[in-house]
């Protein structure tokens, strides 16, 4: 599939509707840099840039008593959707007026998609406008995700009341449902999601 043919607006070859015939279910890893940063007291701005690495996700998991298991879909909790709605209309359009856009998210490098495509992981979500930090460091990682791995990615989640209860439960998986709409040739979709424990 092309570009010319996904802007046109009139194929069916690909599209979120691939995704809603069983939708997308498996088992949900929340990664909590939120709490992973007060704990080491690493101090970043939720609204800027900062790129979590690959270490600290993996560190994050350790002290979770998480193994990665092929299939799992991994929620990374970087605090920019509770931030930006917590703050002024005036520091928002600060924020949407930076250039280039930054916000939080997972390190952008090749070490990044080779590890998730060696784990198996069948999904990506964060709190963030994308799973990777913005601007990118190393590697572009949203296309080679989407159109390389196949690979959903869930963008803009509020991840804060997950968050709660995975501390109460002191759990950090839990089974994860999400209904994509039926929308032929569509590139996007609300997630209709529930993370059940």
């Amino acid at each position: 599939m092309t570009q010319a043919e996904i802007l046109s607006g009139g194929t069916t070859k690909l599209g979120i509707h691939a995704w809603t015939k069983q939708g997308i279910v498996g088992r949900g890893v929340l990664i909590d840099f939120v709490s992973y940063a007060e704990k080491k007291g690493i101090k970043y701005d939720a609204t800027g840039f900062y790129a979590v690495s690959l270490q600290s996700v993996l560190e994050i998991a350790k002290e979770a008593e998480v193994e990665f298991r092929a299939g799992d879909i991994i929620f990374l909790r970087t605090g920019f959707t509770h931030a930006f709605a917590n703050t002024t209309v005036e520091l928002r359009k600060a924020i949407m007026s930076r250039n280039p856009f930054q916000y939080p998210g997972i390190e952008s490098t090749f070490g990044v998609l080779e590890w998730l495509w060696n784990t198996g992981i069948a999904a990506v979500a964060g709190d963030c406008p994308g799973f990777e930090a913005w601007p990118p460091s190393e590697q572009m990682m949203h296309q080679i995700l989407l159109a390389g791995y196949g690979m959903p990615i869930g963008e803009l989640f509020d991840l804060e009341d997950l968050a709660v209860q995975c501390k109460k439960e002191s759990r950090w998986t839990f089974f994860l449902t999400s209904e994509p709409l039926n929308v032929k040739g569509g590139v996007g979709s609300p997630p209709n999601a529930l993370a059940i424990f």
